[in-house]
């Protein structure tokens, strides 16, 4: 077919190196900031990852694909892009050195595969199980014990100091040192000024949904002007400013308080100058009654999503009313979600549409003047807006989005990560850190049973579904071979995979029988839907990189499945690419090896006890790491699975006669050649 290419794994690994090559100047605190030029003389100058990755011109479908994938995972969690390209670059390469994928026999005897496709189609389906069923549980189970919570401190100063060194390490890499501790002390006030705590999910989304209504950009000016006003900044001047003491009352508008004369589709015809003046006094009558309608209830503030007329505007400063017009829908919905009100659509019933005030003011920010309303505290929240300043328009722009992101950060720690497989099991007897440890010969037989168990009861429940071509067992404990590990249950709910299995019974070593399947899963078996709990945050610097790759290792060494070996090695060693990058910056050979050493040292002495803080002060969130990691496995997944790449042209029709002409079904053939 003409316009079709392979998609070779070399071709990949290409365009990985390249973004990654982009990417890797601006990685970590000490990283620079990125200088692009249009043919325009545009300039825009950014450390931002995503940023950077949009504003080139990628002609490689590949490539654009890539950007896609990084820019989703940005969307739904405020960060980690440039930690996206080279976790994925350092997993392609990994595959690569390897040549047969991550297994060494993967391509079968006797075939040839050129282009590597085989192998990669085999590795994107092994990558994609590695993650529900070893990753998960390794995550789960020696990884987030070692996480603080930032809602673990009783003192309101401890917990403010917590979200302030998160958003520290936030900001460090995306705004640089200078910026990031201003900007994270700016952020966590704005937090705290919002009453988050009360309820942090729903004021934090609120908050992310209308981040372009609640900030004002202002050029021209220092980072450090930047500033929080309680109340919002409606982004129009006041067309009519009556000046008020105290609180008022406001009313929301999205039609012209003068009639019409006439409906749509009709025509007013005037015959004479008596009847057009007839109509005249009709009009200016019924906009005074209007009016004064508003005044017998002590409107002071209109606010008018469409122009009003003169005469709207003459009446309403005569009763000492402010008039704002013209303001965006997306404004003023915020304003009467806030204040509790509707839009005024009747005037036979103002009470319900009249909203409470503290203030009305101008407001002058930078060169431009806009209108400041303060909106009293209601529901769990108190609403505050964002003056944000930066000396260039892109660097302001790089302020903004870095605020907004910092949003979804917060907002990703607070709500839980929930686990794609199952954990059935007594509580205290699930796979500790300290087991790990133990000799290879008790590891061994431990494995023996845990396969043993897991394979009994795969056959016998519905909806329990085990990869033939990946070990899924996780070794429990010797003693307690009773526990039951099943892996990637597709069946949301236990009582629906175990219907009609109440009387079935297996036999495992030692003549224990695990018989009547409800009943255990009620009395002895654990179940839990949460991986990450709301919180969950390590030591920035590579705590969690350090941390899971230590684990991954640990894990090769318990299982004789080569599948998981491999994907355990692969995934293990590309986690390392993330912190190697961010400590090369430092400029000290060999700080990375120092930091790496000390920490595996550490976690190998001391295994109960909290990883000491790594390189330069703050926090991550597990959540934002673990989502990253599966964000890059499913999108590699996904780029492995592509076999060939089909070019295809759009048919542009400029004569609409021409286009009836064309039959539907050869401009759909032609379309796709």
């Amino acid at each position: 077919m003409k316009g079709v290419q392979q998609a070779p794994l070399g071709a990949l690994v290409q365009v990985a190196e390249a973004l990654e090559d982009v990417v890797r100047r601006c990685v970590g605190p000490r990283g620079g900031q990125v200088f692009f030029t249009k043919d325009t003389g545009e300039v825009l100058i950014t450390r931002e990852g995503r940023r950077i990755l949009t504003a080139l011109q990628l002609d490689h479908p590949v490539a654009r694909a890539l950007v896609g994938c990084v820019s989703a995972h940005c969307i739904a969690t405020g960060d980690g892009a440039k930690s996206f390209i080279l976790l994925l670059a350092a997993l392609i390469r990994g595959i690569r050195a390897t040549r047969v994928s991550p297994v060494a026999g993967w391509c079968p005897s006797g075939q040839t595969d050129s282009c590597g496709r085989l192998e990669a189609r085999r590795a994107a389906r092994q990558l994609l199980s590695f993650q529900t069923q070893v990753l998960d549980a390794v995550v789960k189970e020696h990884v987030v014990p070692h996480a603080t919570s930032l809602f673990s401190h009783t003192s309101p100063a401890e917990a403010r100091r917590a979200l302030r060194l998160l958003l520290e390490a936030f900001f460090r890499g995306r705004a640089g040192q200078v910026h990031c501790g201003p900007l994270a002390e700016m952020a966590c006030d704005f937090y705290h000024r919002w009453n988050c705590e009360r309820d942090r999910l729903g004021t934090l989304r609120m908050i992310r949904d209308h981040f372009p209504e609640l900030h004002t950009s202002v050029t021209g000016f220092p980072t450090s002007k930047s500033r929080i006003l309680q109340g919002l900044v409606l982004h129009r001047d006041l067309t009519v400013y009556c000046p008020t003491e105290g609180p008022m009352k406001a009313v929301v508008l999205n039609e012209a308080l003068q009639p019409l004369l006439t409906e749509a589709d009709s025509t007013l015809i005037i015959s004479s100058s008596h009847q057009f003046q007839g109509w005249g006094s009709w009009v200016a009558g019924r906009v005074e009654q209007n009016v004064a309608s508003l005044q017998h209830l002590q409107v002071r503030l209109l606010l008018s999503a469409v122009k009003q007329s003169d005469l709207v505007l003459y009446h309403a400063k005569k009763a000492g009313m402010s008039v704002v017009e013209c303001l965006d829908m997306e404004e003023l919905s915020l304003f009467c979600h806030l204040s509790g009100v509707l839009p005024l659509t009747d005037l036979g019933d103002l009470k319900a549409h009249i909203a409470s005030v503290t203030f009305c003011q101008p407001v002058v920010l930078g060169s431009r003047r806009y209108t400041h309303v303060g909106i009293p505290e209601g529901r769990d929240f108190l609403p505050h807006c964002l003056v944000l300043c930066g000396p260039t328009e892109s660097l302001t722009n790089q302020c903004v989005s870095a605020f907004g992101d910092a949003i979804r950060v917060i907002q990703r720690v607070c709500e839980p990560v929930r686990c794609q497989s199952w954990h059935m099991g007594k509580r205290d007897n699930i796979t500790s850190a300290s087991s790990l440890e133990k000799s290879p010969s008790s590891q061994n037989e431990i494995e023996m049973g845990a396969m043993k168990i897991t394979a009994g009861i795969s056959q016998d429940i519905p909806g329990v579904l085990k990869d033939s071509c990946m070990c899924l067992e996780w070794p429990t404990h010797a003693t307690n071979r009773e526990n039951i590990l099943v892996e990637n249950c597709y069946t949301p709910d236990l009582n629906t995979s175990i219907q009609g299995h109440d009387s079935a019974e297996t036999t495992v070593e030692g003549g224990q029988k695990i018989s009547d399947m409800t009943a255990s899963v009620k009395e002895n078996l654990f179940y839990s839907n949460t991986l990450i709990e709301p919180g969950a945050v390590l030591p920035a610097g590579g705590a969690f990189e350090f941390l899971l790759h230590h684990y991954l290792l640990k894990y090769t060494s318990l299982t004789h499945c080569p599948d998981t070996q491999a994907a355990c090695r692969l995934v293990a060693e590309a986690l390392l690419s993330v912190p190697r990058q961010v400590y090369a910056q430092s400029g000290t050979a060999g700080h990375f090896l120092k930091v790496y050493t000390s920490f595996v040292s550490g976690i190998q002495s001391r295994e109960s006890v909290k990883p000491v803080s790594l390189g330069p002060k703050g926090l991550e969130s597990v959540a934002c790491k673990y989502d990253l990691l599966v964000s890059v496995l499913q999108c590699l997944g996904r780029l492995l699975s592509v076999d060939a790449i089909i070019h295809t042209t759009t048919l542009r029709v400029a004569d609409k006669a021409r286009e009836e002409d064309v039959d539907e079904d050869v401009l759909s053939v032609r379309s796709y050649s």
